[in-house]
């Protein structure tokens, strides 16, 4: 797992990458709850990117 978190004046972007399809996928389902997580601390979720090993060679997200 490589993650990459940037936090600026408009709040957190953050790029994941894994090998694991799975790990991607329950990344992404949970995406509203951490963005309600983060935002019940005053931070705003601007972006969550989540790659696989196979999308990060190919140049996309998944």
């Amino acid at each position: 797992m490589e993650a990459v978190l940037t936090l600026g004046p408009n709040g957190l972007e953050a790029r994941l990458a894994t090998a694991e399809t799975d790990v991607a996928a329950r990344f992404i389902e949970a995406r509203p709850q951490l963005r309600s997580q983060l935002e019940a601390q005053g931070i705003v979720l601007q972006r969550l990117n989540v790659e696989t090993r196979d999308s990060m060679d190919q140049g996309g997200t998944a």
